[in-house]
């Protein structure tokens, strides 16, 4: 019977045991995240405390162990009354809902915003009390996120995740590295690698701490080119590869740099030979770099039949370029020292303009050789004191004679290779070829046809038809394609035609225009050997170009051309365009015109060179010392 006692009392104990562990878990899903008891408040009586804390957040209340079952003064010893009877703790002030409170553990949570008071009575009579004010929310959970694996020399910025999300305003946040040498971390959370090996990064707020492991790995130490030096031939080019060093490594921002240009440049995974001489080809991924050294040489020569040509006025010759050796089969450009001179077309045909002497050079890969050219007045001179009725010859090469009539202005046109002259009237018309011209009314002091160029085979077709008519212009060519296009360019120079520079209005206020067009004359020095201080704004100046970008252009040297009218306005017709250029040099003073290299512009030259031509009406190319049009003020 007592043994059966003794089995049942343990079986209670058992139970009830249990029972009180049960009561200790957790029910919430969320226990597992919820903020721990901040701190204990040890409170003394008749000494309230004061304490504020942040929505979810804990403390736990309790009584400093001196003032545990101590009697008052009037409990007499022995008189048999309880000295530990304590009251449970409560809310005794303010807002009820602002915190709960377990009655016998004195834990106090914070729920809502407000202020409320807790205390309880000791057995001996005297009150201890707390007054909690809460505010904000307690962060109950930080989660980093970020790269688990980085490189010396790199950083990343570290972003956190925190619940609950009202608590992420108000989160003071700290910052820390358990192995700062490895892995350094700043109040914002941006973290740096130094050396390779691991670091943890903890993020700390209201008590709560978030970690991340990063590894750090060996960085970019090298790079290795292969070929490291190469010997090529002018025009030649070659493969060059670029290796990360480790191989694990990568090349993300790879730059590529030229010592000369002129000599030998990169240009999508291939060096191409320029000019004789020596460059060396870096490439770069911030202060990590690498060179290969290429020696550029050629064999062979240019020579030119004949080399020495006299000519006169009207008169033209026939050159001819022979190659040797790597030169055999490559483009020959032709150029003329002094186009007003004497002028040279694409084929090497060279035309006497005027007298003087010009030096004609054929170039092929930066190997020239040199034609002396010089030009002599016609042995026939026109009498221009002998108007006749002739009808105008189709090959009218004069220039123009004014005479001053009572109330009118005559012009007289020489012959080519003939004594006599054509005299006609301003406002007359005459037909030249299949086009019948109406004659000006006046003659301007300059003509300069300007054409905003694309670069390509209409390009090339502007400027025989203008070579053919011995007129010259002035191409304006994009600075972003340049080395893509240095034949056509070689092509323009060398008929005598002027090259400028065309930038966005996007380009021109960017305040790195200068830097830009220096560049541009860099490639134009390269591939011309005549860089250009000339340039125009698409679509013009006027209300496109800011005061500062202008003078920034004009104090660095640049000459920003506009024009007087447009020959291409919309989709006019060649016919309208036409009509309009002649309307605009009808005029005294200066005329600029701008067309588009399409291919009704070169329809309009073929019409308007000829006229301007029998009127003794020359198109030059602009010079930088030229007064430029501009229409942007520069004050």
């Amino acid at each position: 019977m007592k043994k059966m006692t003794k089995l049942l009392c343990a079986l209670l104990c058992g139970v009830l045991v249990c029972g009180a562990v049960a009561a200790a878990v957790p029910k919430d899903d969320n226990a597992a995240i919820a903020a721990p008891v901040r701190t204990q408040i040890v409170l003394e009586p008749e000494n309230p405390k004061t304490v504020t804390l942040k929505i979810g957040e804990q403390i736990k209340l309790s009584v400093g162990s001196a003032n545990i079952g101590k009697k008052s003064e009037n409990q007499a010893a022995g008189s048999g009354e309880s000295a530990d009877k304590d009251t449970n703790w409560g809310i005794w002030d303010g807002d009820s809902d602002a915190v709960t409170v377990e009655k016998e553990s004195g834990v106090v949570t914070a729920e809502k915003t407000g202020t409320a008071t807790v205390g309880k009575i000791l057995g001996d009579g005297r009150k201890v009390s707390c007054t909690i004010t809460v505010s904000g929310y307690a962060v109950k959970q930080i989660t980093i996120e970020g790269t688990q694996e980085m490189r010396i020399g790199e950083t990343q910025n570290l972003k956190l995740s925190i619940t609950p999300t009202e608590a992420q305003d108000g989160a003071k946040v700290t910052w820390k590295s358990d192995r700062p040498e490895i892995l350094s971390v700043d109040e914002t959370g941006k973290v740096t690698a130094h050396q390779s090996g691991s670091a943890t990064i903890t993020a700390t707020a209201d008590s709560m701490q978030g970690k991340l492991t990063i590894s750090v790995q060996p960085g970019l130490t090298g790079i290795l080119l292969k070929p490291q030096k190469m010997e090529l031939h002018v025009g030649e080019s070659a493969g060059i590869e670029a290796d990360p060093v480790p191989a694990d490594a990568d090349l993300e921002g790879l730059t590529w740099n030229s010592s000369d240009e002129s000599v030998a440049y990169y240009k999508d995974g291939t060096i191409y030979a320029a000019g004789a001489g020596t460059a060396k080809i870096t490439a770069s991924v911030g202060s990590v770099s690498a060179t290969c050294d290429v020696r550029v040489v050629i064999d062979g020569g240019i020579t030119i039949t004949p080399n020495r040509v006299s000519l006169e006025t009207g008169n033209s010759k026939q050159l001819t370029a022979n190659a040797t050796g790597d030169l055999k089969g490559q483009k020959i450009t032709w150029r003329s020292s002094n186009p007003a001179v004497a002028s040279v077309d694409a084929a090497g045909k060279v035309r006497a303009n005027k007298a003087g002497s010009a030096e004609i050079t054929a170039e092929a890969l930066g190997v020239k050789a040199a034609c002396q050219v010089t030009v002599t007045g016609s042995k026939k001179q026109p009498d221009n004191n002998k108007p006749t009725n002739n009808k105008p010859n189709n090959n009218i090469t004069g220039t123009k004679r004014p005479i001053t009539g009572t109330g009118s202005t005559y012009l007289f046109v020489p012959r080519q290779n003939t004594g006599s002259t054509f005299l006609y009237m301003p406002g007359s018309t005459v037909t030249i070829s299949e086009f019948a011209y109406t004659m000006p009314k006046n003659v301007p002091d300059a003509v300069y046809l300007t054409i905003d160029s694309k670069l390509d085979d209409v390009t090339s077709s502007i400027a025989d038809t203008l070579s053919a008519n011995a007129m010259q212009a002035t191409f304006f060519v994009s600075i972003d394609n340049l080395y893509g296009a240095d034949d056509t360019l070689r092509h323009l120079m060398g008929d005598g035609n002027s090259v400028g520079l065309l930038l966005t209005p996007e380009q021109a206020n960017s305040g790195n225009a200068v830097a830009l067009l220096d560049r541009a004359n860099e490639q134009l020095s390269v591939i011309t050997g005549m860089p250009t201080r000339l340039v125009r704004i698409s679509g013009g100046s006027s209300g496109k170009l800011n005061r500062d970008a202008l003078h920034a252009l004009l104090n660095a040297g640049y000459r920003v051309w506009d024009w007087n009218t447009s020959a291409n306005e919309s989709s006019q017709a060649a016919d309208a365009s036409y009509q309009a250029v002649s309307k605009a040099i009808d005029t005294t003073g200066t005329v600029a015109v701008r067309f588009d290299g399409s291919v009704a512009t070169d329809t309009v030259f073929r019409q308007l060179l000829p006229y301007m031509k029998y009127c003794g009406i020359q198109a030059k190319a602009i010079q930088a010392s030229d007064n430029a049009v501009c229409n942007t003020a520069a004050g």
